[in-house]
Parts: C-alpha cells; structure tokens; sequence
C-alpha cells in the first residue's frame, strides 16, 4: 500500500512537472507569435478596439524602428526632432497635408490617403496614428508634442507649395498632388488641436472655415481633388468636430437642430451625392439627439430615435431613455437602463485587460455609468414625490420626511460632481444630464397643478416644485462656473442667464466675475454697485457718502454668506483697480469683515491690503497702526479656517518677530541721537511694543494649536529672539503645541535636545558608526551587538510611545473651507487618529550600509501595526533645509491641487519625511519602489554589453525608456516637469544621477538632497551651467517628442501657478532664508566653507574661506545681507527674469512660455552641457 501512494505521489509530480513545462512552452510560442507581428499592425488593431494606452505603445516601438528616428534620439534623445524636419521626416511638403488630415480623420480612412514617390510611408502613418491616438486619450498635451514636434515641417511645405505655385500657375503640378486643399488641412489640424485644448469657440470657427473653403475649392478649383469618398468622410467629420463644439454652448443648441436636421434630410433626398448616407444619418442623428434632450424638445428627439432602431449609440440610447421617463413607459425604460449599462460595462471590461493603465480608457466609461445612476436617482425621487402627492392622507411627518428626501437626494447629485474630475469634458456632460433629468420630474409635476387636490398636499407640491427649481437653477450656475474656468465665455454667459431667469442670488458673482475675466473691468464694478443692493437689499459704502456719519451695517435679514461673498468681491475689484484711496478701500473690507462674523477670507484680504501698504509706505507714521491692524485680521482670519494658512500663518509671524528686532534697534537709535532723547517718545515706543505683544498673545490663543503646528520649524528657528517678552511667548506656544500634539512636535524639538532624549542619542551614535577607513568594505551590522542599548531601550516595558516618523503621519491635514466653528474647534490635524497612529515596537537587529560616500545606515522598524518602515539615518549631512524645503514642497502640492491647471493634469512633488537630529546628520523615510538614476542607466548600458566610460560615453544612444506604461510615462514626465521649475526657482543645484530616484511603480520621478540650494550650485569649484537636469537619457525616456508636449506644458503650468502664488511662496521662503542666514553664520565662525555648504562632499570640498574679508564686519549682518540678495534673485526669478543672464536680458520679465523655454533651451544646450562637473555626467 505503502508502495501504491508513492507511486501514486510521484506519478502526480510528473504530472504536475509536465503540466507546468507545458504552460512555459505555451506562452513561449505565444509570445514568439506575438513578437512576429508588426508594431505598426499592432498598432492599428489596438487603436480600432479602443485600446489607446496599447496602441500609443506600439506607434512609439514602430516609430523607434525607423533608421532617421534612431539618429535623431541618439543626438537629442527625441525621436521627432524638430530642428532637422527633412532629415528626419523625408519630404516634408507632403508632411503637413498627411499630417493635417489624419489628424482629423479616423483609424479607418487612413489607407485611403495617397503619397507621393519616394514618401516613406510608414513614418506618416506612425505620425497620423499618435495625433489620432492622442486625440482619443483626450491627451491636449501629447497632442500639442507631435504638433509642435512637426510644425517646422508644415512651414517647409508651404514654402515649397508657393515655389511650386510660380513654377505652374494655371495648373496643378502632379509631384504636389495635396496642394489643392492645403489651406483646408492646415484648418483642420489647428481645429483639432483648438478642440483638445478646450477652445472650442476658435475650434468651432475652425470647423466651419474648413467647411466653407471645401466647398469653394470643389466649386472653383481646377486641380486634382481627392476621391469622393476621402472627400464625404472629411465633411462628415468636420461637421461631427463642428456639432461637438456647439454642444456646450445652450445657445447654440436650436441652431444645430436645424442644420443636423437638414443635413440629414439631405443625406437621404441625395444619397448618391453623399455616399454612404446610413453612416451620415446615423453619426449626425447622434448630435441632433444629444442636442434635442439638453433643449428638452421631445418632438425633435422622438422623430431622431425612430430613424433607425437598430442604432443605440450614446446619445441615441440616452434620448430614448428621457423619452420613456417622460411617458411613464416604466417596462421600457427599465429594459432601455440595462442595455446602456451592459454596453458601459462591455467597454470598461475591455479597459480592464490593461491593468491599472486601463483606468485611463475606462474613466468617460465610468462617468457614464455614474450618469446612469444620477438619472436612476432622479427618476425614483420623481415616483417618490408623485406618490407622496398623490396620497391624501398626508401627514406633517410625511412632508417632513418627504423633504429629508429631496434634500438627500440633491445633496448626493452635488457630491457626485465634487468627485468627479474637474475638466469641462467631463463634468459639463454631467450636468447637461442631470439637468435634462431634473426638468422632466419638474414638468411632471408642474402638470399636477391643475388638478385638485388638498391644500396641503397642494403646499407641498409647491413648495418640491420651488425647491427642485431652485437645484436647476444652481446647476445652471454650475455649468456657468464651469465653462467660465475652462475659457467658454458665450456658453458661461448663456447659463447665467439662464440662471438668473431661476432667481438665483449667487449669478449675480457669476455675472461679475464673467464680466470681469473678459476685461470689462468697470462693467463687472457696476454690474455689482447695481446688483447688491437689488438682489440681497443691503447698502453699500460707497465714495460719495464716506463722509457721512450714515451706519453702514446692514439688516440682519440679509447677513447671508452670498451678500457677504458679494461685498468682498466688489472691495477686491477695487482695490485691484485703485479705485478708491487707502482710507476708503479699507472701510470697504471693513464692511465686509463686520457684515458676518467668521468671514476668513474678508479678514486675510484686508490684512494683506494693510500689510502691502505698510511695506511701501517705509517711514511713514502710521506704521504702527498698520501693523497692529495687519496682525489683528490675520489673526481673525487663522482662528476662522485654514483655507489661507500658507498666506496668514507666515506673514503674521514675521511681521510681529520682524517688529521685535526692529523696535530693539529703533531703541538703540534713539538713545543715541540727540534729536529723540524725550522721554515721551520713549515711552511712545514701549506703548507701541507692549501692545503689539499683548494682540499677539491674544491671537495664540485665539488661533487653533494645529495651525500653529504647520509653522512650528519657523517658530523653533526664532527661539533665540533678542527680546525676552518674544521668547516667552514663542516658548509658551511651543509648549501648548507639543501638550496637543506630543508624538509628532517630539521630532522637531530633537535637534535642540543634545542630552535629554536617550533615543536621540542612540540614534546619533547609529549615524556616525563606522566612518573610519578601515572600515569602508562593511556593508552591514548587527544592531544589537554594535549599539545593544538601543535594543535594550526599546524593549524595556517603560519605553514610550515614539511616533515612527513617516510623512503622513507628520503632515497636518487642514479644514475645508467654510468649515464652522464646532468643526474648527474639535478639528484632528492628521490623517490618523489619536489611537491609531503607527508607533516604534521594534527595530530589526540587521542594519544595512548603502554605499554612498556618508555611508548612511537603512535601518527596518517596525510599527504598531506590524509593518516594516525603512527609515535611513545619514551622518556628516545637515538635513535641516532638507526639512525645511520638504514642507515648501508640502506646500507647494496643496498649491498644486488648488489650481485647476496643475489639478487636472494631477501635478505633485512626491514628499518624505526629513528629520534632523543635530547640525551633522539624521533620519530620512526611505521612499519605496525608488532606484537612483545611476544604478538603473549602469544596468541597463551594462545589459548592451556597453559599461559606462567616462571617454566614450557621448557616442552611445540614450536607453533610458518606459515603453510598457502610458500612465507612467506621464507620470515621470509630470514630476519631472514640476521639480525641475521648483528646483529652478529655489536655485537648486547638485543634481548629479545619485539624486535623482525614479519610482519602479508609478514612474514618479523624486528628487532627494537639497543641501545644495538658493543657487550655491553657481559657488562651487566647478560652478553649474545648467537650470535643471534635462540630459539625453532624461529626453528620451519622454517618448518621441521628448519635452515637446507633456513636458513643457506641465512646466509652463507649474511656472504660471508659482507666478501666481508669489506672495505666499516669498512668506514661507523668507523664514528659510532666515534659517540658512543662522546656519551660515555659525559654519563661518567654526571656519567652514562659504555659502553653508558641508565638508563632507567632494565636489565641495576645494573650496577656501575668505580670509580676507574685513574683521570687523560683523558676520551676522554680512550674511543677512546676502540671504537678502538672494532673496531678490528668486522673487525675480518668480516674475520671469533669467537671473543668470548678464546686461540687458535681466531687465524686462519674460512671458511663461519665454521663460519655460529659455530655461528648457539651457538645461538641453549641448555646450552649456559639456562644461558641467564630470561627476554630474551630463552625457547620460
């Protein structure tokens, strides 16, 4: 028996052995088959089922086969090099007319299109395949990179369309044989772009330019023409573009009724002349329906749907839905629901098969299915109320309960477009459906009106019937704001007209703000001195009537948040316009601030407009009433929300420590000159001071802890403050922020605790272990053997909670805005809760050392939750401005997802954990999934059997590529882009291959060691020539067009947000200039290098002090002094100036775009490049 299992069991190995060689073989061969097939199939088969992410893919791998585009990215590290278009792109005066036109056509025309002799073919059908593609990706970006990567192109021809024309003026030349339509296709390439951009009123005129010249050119022209075919498929797309334009706007709806209408009726009276009119009819009876059931015509969508029903396309299926809804054919309608759904979920099951990729195909999938839902809702709240109307026993408790469920119900329709993703192309569709939904259920129940019924229920019904009104009302003033922010002012204009025929208050902002953004100035001020007294009944304070002791409070009855929201709109556009002198624009926000108590923003705005007042108002007397007025609503403004905490919490506190030295030295000069030694004057002073002091002591008690806590490195950096009465205040705010947050502000007091904290200690002597040179070969240790009181410290049972220091456990969250009071004061700062946050239990005793030159030890701790977190401890490094320039970056992302621009293209810095433990190292969190730029560029040259050689190195082509992901690539590119225009405004330099890490999962580029920064990288031995990293292999991994597209215009989007952001940005950087300011004064009187910079890197370390700088200078000043300079140089760096230039190019600022490509011209210039560091190796 014991034999038989045996047998039995190896018999069942052999199997299973057999079994698995099999399956290796068998996707051996099907791998082997896959690799036989060509890109440029693959390609095409992938873009017609939809699979965009895939078929990008194989376009780029085709694209990289080719002999020219090989060359060019062995030079430049782009694929499309722009700079050499007939090098690289063949003959380029039939470029543009392929280029043009398949921009515009789809997939499946594109064999149709002729090529001259000797054209490779192939190169213009990888082209038209990435525009095509990019373009259904909705990718504005990608697009714009193959556009622009091609325009040098697009001129050659023309200019060789012209010679041409001289050559043969009354005929066609033959070897031009697109020259007839060449004006058309160049429309149509700039409609398709405009269209991705979101300009669709430019897009629209495109379209219909493209039109009327088509139609011209076939009556007129006598040269060759395209086929017939090419001919009906281009005007059917272009009428498709036009259609997709005009469908935003409501204004424009009836017109494309008609002319869909027509165009149809045509294609069917005249099929010979169209061609294939079902293709017509069906592809323009999809915009005529869409368009019917936005304007609720239900007669027009009635006859769209019955043409053909056998078609079900989106907006087809759509209109039959509402049509059934609205004739309360409930079997229908259900039947009509699930077959929309089954095609969504049919297509977000195809966009599974690509893996987390696929997210990007499935979202406009998604959103439909969230559509489908939002109509769901609205149709089962509409039986809810026809039911609840038509009872006649109807309670109080029942029209009670039959209000919690509108309200509910509308309530859920609002968080549904809070969720989503805020462009125009995805939430304007949105809205035009659940608008289209909610005015069938308010038609249908408007027709009850003539029945009779009881009173109450009568009340009720009106009162639903108000209240769904209303909700139409705001979503029309949604759809306003919505395309007011993407730039469509005719179609934001109509729906707040539309708004304001529903009597909605908040349109009249709308109004203004529209008015405003298209530069009618007066006419927006006007519109609101009219409109607040009219739509909300209160005064203003206006001019003529300042002298006058009239009360400009307002009624109780029309405190509402909106007039509130009004006022302080009309005082901003007054100040912004100098229309009223200082004293009257800050009664203006006066009234506002005293309108509604808890008003945030009314107290930061006439903070700042005192503050900037008192800056250029130097010496002037009413300084001290200023500031004593800046320091109040600041303080207001912190202890009402934190929707403005970068901008108030800085500036409040460096206006009232910025005053203490001031008053100090003010003091000095007083009792020095002879002109004021009265003793009133004195004695005015001191008033002043004690006052000052006594507003700030109530604003730290007024002001939440937590918002404190975000600026606790700037209060810690002043505790040496020379007036006693500051220190005790910083001292006992300190206090108070560590009592409320003990485990997190432990980690920031560390570096001012030499002795009292035996972790830190220990942690300390883990730093400095084994630095000498004998001992450079480790490259490991045991923890326990090597420092066994640590082990011994965390073990013991009277050990303390330690907060494992990780970034999302250091980070305070802040409050949305117009959060209440109850809220503001019961607020937890952190994304975990008091009991759940992830304490130190163990460390693994196995430490290993990685083999940089400060030998850092990555140590394994493990948390309260049973997790592994690697946390590095680095000696012979001041980590202190890391830290600090690691909540800039903080900052910065809140920034980031504020501005719709960056927001969209989801633009982030990826942050860690930074915590220094003294002036000469500390901990850093370990980013995961993170490999430095050197050990992958080494793997991979070393795979090609090409090791890196500092000689030879510029004679290989780049390899550095992420050709399997499309969202990874975009990832890189964007993290890319946003810290290569911070790093250029912070002056950050040192970015040599160990610095830069790339994340093995997302593609997210992250930068570490900001030592060297505010532009030091120009002192040292061998100064830097270069804005930015932007080498070869950096280019390539970009895809084809390199930093054409993504690239550039993710950094043009984050140059024009720190523009913006400037006041902010100079308060935070101004108290980390103070800190390099101390920092640098304590390295020169201990005799090390110039600048702040540590001994402890090579490239650093030829550098000498000045040692004959004058003795008597004090040092405090001199450094304070240059901290100021460069303080300067990066404001004007923020207003578009290239500091680096010398003479006249630093006078004038640049425009974004100039500056962007100023700074992207440098970081890629082949000279500039050649003069870098060797270390640095700019030739990867």
């Amino acid at each position: 028996m014991l034999c038989l299992i045996l047998n039995v069991a190896q018999f069942g190995y052999v199997t299973i052995l057999l079994c698995v060689t099999f399956h290796i073989l068998g996707v051996e061969r099907v791998s082997s088959f896959l690799s036989n097939i060509p890109n440029l199939l693959q390609a095409k088969a992938s873009l017609r089922c939809g699979s965009f992410a895939r078929a990008l893919l194989h376009w780029e791998l085709a694209y990289g086969e080719d002999t020219e585009a090989q060359q060019s990215a062995f030079v430049t590290g782009t694929a499309i090099c722009r700079s050499n278009t007939d090098h690289t792109l063949g003959f380029t005066k039939t470029v543009s007319d392929q280029v043009g036109t398949n921009s515009i056509l789809s997939s499946d025309i594109q064999s149709t299109l002729q090529f001259s002799n000797g054209l490779r073919k192939t190169v213009f059908t990888i082209l038209i395949g990435l525009l095509d593609t990019y373009a259904s990706l909705h990718d504005s970006d990608g697009l714009a990179g193959v556009l622009s990567a091609t325009q040098l192109a697009f001129t050659a021809f023309s200019h060789e369309f012209n010679k041409g024309k001289q050559h043969e003026s009354k005929s066609c030349n033959n070897n031009m044989e697109l020259s007839s339509d060449t004006t058309q296709r160049f429309s149509l390439l700039r409609a398709l772009e405009l269209e991705n951009e979101g300009q669709l009123d430019m897009a629209a005129a495109a379209y219909e330019h493209s039109l009327a010249t088509s139609e011209s050119n076939y009556r007129s022209s006598q040269c060759q023409q395209p086929s017939k075919e090419i001919r009906d498929n281009q005007h059917l797309l272009m009428y498709s573009g036009l259609f997709r334009c005009e469908l935003p706007d409501p204004a424009r709806l009836h017109g494309l009724v008609e002319r869909a209408g027509a165009l149809v009726r045509k294609s069917k009276s005249h099929s010979n002349t169209f061609g294939n009119s079902t293709v017509w009819v069906d592809c323009l009876n999809a915009h005529r329906a869409e368009a019917a059931w936005r304007l609720g015509d239900w007669e027009t969508l009635q006859e769209t749907t019955n043409m053909n029903l056998f078609e079900c396309s989106w907006s087809i299926g759509l209109g039959r839905l509402f049509l059934a809804m609205k004739d309360k054919r409930t079997s229908d309608w259900s039947k009509i629901l699930a077959r929309l759904r089954i095609d969504q979920v049919t297509e977000l099951g195809a966009a599974a098969l690509e893996g987390p990729g696929g997210y990007i195909r499935a979202y406009d999938t998604i959103v439909r299915l969230s559509s489908l839902s939002d109509i769901e809702l609205i149709s089962s709240l509409g039986d809810v109320i026809m039911n609840e109307i038509r009872n006649p026993t109807n309670s109080r408790s029942s029209e009670n309960k039959l209000s919690n469920i509108v309200e509910t119900s509308l309530k859920l329709l609002e968080t549904r477009i809070r969720v989503s993703r805020p462009t125009f192309h995805t939430l304007e569709p949105v809205l035009a459906i659940q608008h289209a939904a909610l005015q069938l259920v308010t038609s249908a129940l408007s027709s009850l009106n003539s029945d009779a019924y009881q009173i109450s229920n009568r009340e009720v019904l009106n009162s639903t019937i108000l209240r769904l009104r209303t909700a139409l009302g705001y979503n029309w003033l949604e759809r306003a704001k919505l395309a007011r922010k993407s730039g469509q002012f005719m179609a934001a204009y109509t729906c707040v007209l539309r708004a304001e025929d529903f009597g909605i208050p908040d349109a009249l902002l709308e109004r203004a703000k529209l008015l405003w953004q298209t530069d009618k100035r007066e006419a927006a001020q006007a519109c609101l001195d009219k409109g607040i007294p009219d739509v909300f009944g209160c005064s203003i304070f206006n001019v003529r009537n300042k002298q006058s002791n009239e009360n400009i409070e307002v009624s109780t009855e029309y405190r509402t948040i909106s007039a509130q929201q009004a006022l302080l709109l009309r005082t901003r556009y007054c100040e912004e316009t100098n229309r009223y002198d200082f004293e009257t624009t800050g009664k203006l926000y006066e009234q506002v601030c005293g309108f509604n108590s808890g008003y945030e923003e009314a107290h930061f705005r006439l903070a700042r407009y005192v503050d900037r007042a008192r800056t250029e108002a130097v010496g002037c007397k009413q300084q001290n009433a200023l500031i004593k007025v800046a320091l109040k609503h600041y303080g207001l403004a912190l202890s009402y929300g934190s929707q403005f905490i970068y901008q108030s919490m800085p500036r409040l506190l460096t206006l009232w420590l910025d005053y203490g030295q001031d008053s100090v030295r003010n003091f000095h000069e007083l009792n020095k000159s002879q002109k004021y030694t009265e003793e009133n004057n004195l004695h005015s002073e001191q008033k002043v001071f004690n006052e000052v002091q006594e507003l700030m002591r109530i604003n730290c008690q007024r002001i939440p802890v937590y918002q404190f806590y975000t600026a606790l490195s700037q209060l810690l950096s002043r505790v040496c403050h020379e007036i006693p009465a500051v220190v005790t205040t910083l001292i006992e705010l300190v206090v108070r922020i560590f009592e409320a947050y003990p485990l997190q502000t432990m980690w920031f007091l560390i570096p001012l605790n030499d002795d009292s904290i035996s972790l830190c200690n220990h942690l300390k002597t883990v730093c400095g272990l084994f630095m000498t040179a004998d001992r450079r070969e480790l490259r490991n240790f045991s923890l326990r053997q090597t420092v066994r009181p640590i082990t011994r410290l965390i073990e013991s049972s009277e050990f303390s909670r330690i907060l494992i220091p990780i970034h999302r456990q250091l980070v305070p969250n802040h409050l949305l805005p117009n959060a209440t009071s109850e809220q503001i004061a019961h607020h937890w700062p952190f994304a975990e809760q008091p009991d759940r946050l992830v304490c130190l239990t163990h460390i693994e005793d196995s430490v290993e050392i990685l083999g940089s030159q400060t030998r850092p030890k990555k140590m394994t701790w493990v948390g309260s939750d049973g997790r592994e977190y690697i946390i590095v401890a680095k000696p012979n490094d001041d980590l202190r401005k890391d830290s600090r320039l690691m909540e800039l970056n903080g900052m910065i992302n809140k920034f980031l997802v504020i501005n719709e621009n960056t927001r969209r293209r989801a633009l982030q810095i990826r942050t860690y954990a930074v915590i220094p433990l003294s002036e000469k190292g500390g901990l850093i969190e370990w980013v995961r999934n993170t490999q430095p730029f050197r050990s992958i560029i080494t793997r991979l040259y070393n795979e090609i059997g090409k090791p890196i050689n500092w000689a030879n190195m510029s004679r290989v082509a780049p390899l550095l590529e992420d050709p399997l992901s499309y969202s990874g690539r975009e990832c890189y590119a964007r993290t890319c882009a946003v810290m290569s225009m911070v790093g250029y405004v912070l002056g950050l330099g040192d970015r040599h291959t160990e610095n830069i890490l790339f994340d093995s999962i997302s593609g997210d580029l992250v930068h570490v060691d900001f030592s060297c920064v505010f532009n030091n990288g120009l002192t040292l031995p061998w100064p830097e020539r270069v804005p930015f990293r932007l080498t070869r292999n950096m280019v390539h991994a970009m895809g084809p067009t390199g930093y054409e597209g993504t690239f550039r215009r993710c950094s043009e989007a984050v140059m024009r947000l720190l523009r913006h952001e400037i006041d902010p940005l100079l308060a935070v950087f101004r108290p980390i200039y103070f800190d390099a300011v101390v920092e640098q004064t304590g390295n020169v009187r201990s005799n090390a290098l110039p600048g702040g910079e540590s001994t402890g890197r090579t490239r650093r370390g030829g550098s000498t002090s000045d040692g004959n700088a004058s003795s008597d200078l004090d040092l405090t000043e001199r450094a304070t002094r240059a901290a100021t300079e460069k303080l300067a140089r990066m404001e004007d760096r923020l207003k578009g100036k290239i500091t680096e230039h010398d003479g006249f190019s630093q006078i004038l600022p640049m425009s974004v775009e100039g500056q962007v490509d100023t700074l992207i011209k440098e970081a890629t210039d082949v000279d500039r490049l050649c003069q870098m560091y060797k270390g640095w190796m700019p030739f990867l």
